[in-house]
């Protein structure tokens, strides 16, 4: 006869959802350096000026670098906020996870992926035009 989860298979899915904190967290950083690395490559002086729709392209870059990192720190923040919740379970020592912090984690898991991917694609694209109208030396 089944009794369900025991308490030492909740503190392995507590440890996974820790893990993946983490490496949510570190993910987020490195995405941070980027943004900042972006907006400095964007706003340098090693463009050809003269190419159409120049400051059109760097300002649209700029705003969506912001929106960006906008949303990262909502993000970020939303991690923060479940990470207390995970530590609260932890350090009360609860034996049941509810269904809405599975839910949670799927949700706050799909929202950084989503975040991720918009950001890869946004970098993707700066990176593809910067190096488009670089200055020769």
């Amino acid at each position: 006869m089944e009794n369900g989860p025991t308490t030492s298979d909740y503190n392995e899915i507590l440890e996974a959802w820790h893990w993946d904190l983490q490496q949510w967290k570190a993910k987020l950083q490195a995405m941070e350096e980027e943004v900042v690395f972006l907006d400095r490559l964007l706003h340098s002086n090693v463009f050809v000026r003269n190419t159409p729709t120049h400051y059109e392209k760097i300002y649209g870059f700029l705003k969506q670098l912001k929106k960006a990192s906008s949303y990262k720190t909502r993000v970020r923040s939303g991690i923060s906020r479940y990470e207390n919740k995970i530590g609260n379970i932890i350090s009360t020592s609860c034996d049941k996870i509810g269904l809405r912090y599975y839910q949670k984690h799927d949700r706050l898991k799909a929202e950084i992926t989503m975040c991720l991917e918009d950001f890869r694609l946004l970098k993707y694209e700066v990176l593809l035009y910067t190096g488009k109208v670089f200055k020769n030396p």
